[in-house]
């Protein structure tokens, strides 16, 4: 493959390989939340007896089982939260785990979170998804006529004949 010949095409491609590591991360972590469901979800069905639940291997009702999930669960998260962020969004979901304080129980510091946060927005800012350009003031009057149902203040070509 050549090399991009644009800084937009670079900065696109590096934003492809953060995705890559992210969506892997993601996934990581919705797997062990689906798993904690899932064993509390089954637990309670083999408890009640309802439909084919004690066709599966029971539930591990000491609470070990489902510590061990939740410790992978946690850790996921954690991980995911310190993989580089692909876009606003990842940041976006990142700061609200931090503020939820859901890395609590998994031995990583605020501090280390946030730098890495901050360390996010940053690459993102450095290399944007797009480079634009000023819009011309006469677009812009244009978008305002629009915007605003000005049929007067529109141009002759505007106009439906």
């Amino acid at each position: 493959m050549p090399p991009p010949a644009t800084e937009t095409a670079k900065d696109h491609r590096l934003r492809q390989l953060r995705g890559d590591a992210w969506r892997t991360a993601d996934n990581t972590t919705r797997y062990w939340r689906a798993r904690l469901d899932w064993n509390d979800a089954l637990g309670g069905a083999q408890r009640q007896h309802i439909g084919d639940a004690n066709s599966f291997p029971a539930c591990d009702d000491s609470g070990q089982g489902r510590q061990a999930l939740l410790d992978n669960r946690r850790a996921a998260l954690v991980q995911q939260m310190l993989t580089p962020a692909p876009n606003v969004y990842a940041v976006e979901w990142k700061r609200k785990q931090l503020s939820a304080a859901q890395f609590r129980y998994v031995d990583v510091s605020p501090e280390r979170l946030r730098r890495a946060i901050d360390a996010d927005a940053e690459w993102l800012a450095a290399h944007p998804s797009k480079k634009s350009k000023p819009m011309p003031d006469e677009a812009k009057e244009q978008r305002r006529c629009f915007e605003e149902g000005d049929a007067v203040a529109h141009p002759a070509s505007w106009r439906l004949a």
